[in-house]
């Protein structure tokens, strides 16, 4: 017993190392039952957590094809084993994990590497490809660099689920008509050399909110569902990306905004039609735990964009020029209109003095 309570403190002490490591663990089974497909592999498993599964045996079949041409390589994989552990909690594998994660390397590594060969008399300095290019993306997209160079993490980027703090409001977004009719112009936000960007990187200033483009196909919302997943598994890397997506929901929450964002180009999609779209992105956050007034990147530009909403004058403007000055006919009428107004005002005003001052 003593064992096994050592055991189970060694995996909380695992958790608190993930503060400086990101850990892969399996996505929660609330979350996996709503769409396990998007979190299992449809052709091959690479690491631990499918390793085994018979629908993906045949895949296992063509690596051990290419464990011939492995074993000639010159590198000694022995010693990166217990580095690659690192990223994956303890509690997956049993008492032979380094050898049988070994194992699983090879296999992992010869799979990916017939499409890596190189020319005849390339010099194998091994240092694993696959490594590095992960570490690359991980560094780019979710600043790895910060927590692998050791430095310390401001726990105020957690997000906290309770009630508003200090007397907030509750704030949200709303839908990409609404804000239309609140004067708010929508653009797809270009890419610059000078000025570049992200896909998150979504900008309010002056009226104008700039979104940058997002390409969609059959594959987008799996992937998307499994880069939540990962924020909320390890909510010391933050939860911007969850809050985007929260953002684009309520956004697109209808199939008519879909068609707006479309026609701008800042939607490009490959899916049978906008219900779609929208159907995927209102479903992307079910059972995510994201609070809404919490410290997410997205919220000053919430409360700036909410308050441009409320605000009449604004409304009204938007109003007037989308019921009389969009179209240039109504617009042109709508001047003949206060022309022939202002006339009549000043023609009326005439008749009254000329009744009360009668010319001598």
């Amino acid at each position: 017993m003593t064992q096994e309570l050592d055991y189970y403190w060694s995996l909380d002490a695992e958790r608190d190392c993930g503060k400086e490591l990101c850990l892969i663990y399996k996505v929660q089974q609330h979350i996996r039952d709503y769409d396990r497909f998007a979190y299992e592999p449809c052709i091959v498993s690479v690491g631990p957590y499918h390793h085994g599964s018979a629908s993906l045996l045949r895949m296992e079949n063509v690596k051990w094809g290419y464990l011939d041409v492995i074993m000639r390589l010159s590198y000694e994989l022995a010693k990166y084993v217990e580095s690659a552990l690192r990223w994956y909690p303890k509690a997956i594998v049993g008492p032979d994990r380094p050898k049988h994660f070994q194992h699983l390397l090879h296999l992992c590594h010869i799979y990916f590497l017939p499409s890596q060969r190189p020319e005849e008399d390339h010099n194998y300095n091994f240092k694993p490809w696959y490594f590095h290019s992960y570490l690359s993306f991980g560094r780019k997209y979710f600043k790895l660099s910060y927590y692998l160079d050791n430095n310390d993490h401001d726990n105020s980027s957690h997000h906290k689920v309770g009630r508003p703090q200090g007397g907030d409001q509750l704030t949200r977004w709303r839908r990409a008509a609404q804000y239309l009719e609140a004067g708010i112009k929508i653009k797809r936000r270009e890419y610059d050399i000078l000025d570049p960007h992200s896909l998150l990187d979504i900008r309010f200033r002056n009226g104008v909110m700039e979104i940058p483009c997002i390409v969609m196909d059959e594959y987008t919302g799996g992937l998307f569902r499994n880069l939540i997943a990962f924020e909320q598994t390890c909510p010391q890397f933050g939860d911007d990306f969850t809050a985007y997506i929260v953002f684009l929901s309520q956004l697109i929450s209808m199939p008519e905004d879909v068609t707006l964002l479309a026609k701008r180009e800042i939607i490009l999609h490959q899916l049978d039609s906008d219900d779609n779209v929208s159907d995927l992105f209102t479903t992307l956050h079910k059972e995510v735990v994201f609070d809404f007034n919490g410290n997410h990147y997205l919220k000053s530009l919430c409360q700036t964009m909410e308050a441009h909403y409320q605000n009449r004058i604004n409304r009204w403007m938007a109003w007037l020029w989308l019921n009389h000055f969009r179209n240039p006919w109504l617009a042109l009428g709508a001047c003949v209109a206060v022309i022939v107004l202002v006339c009549t005002i000043v023609q009326t005003v005439y008749g009254i003095l000329a009744y009360v001052n009668p010319p001598e």
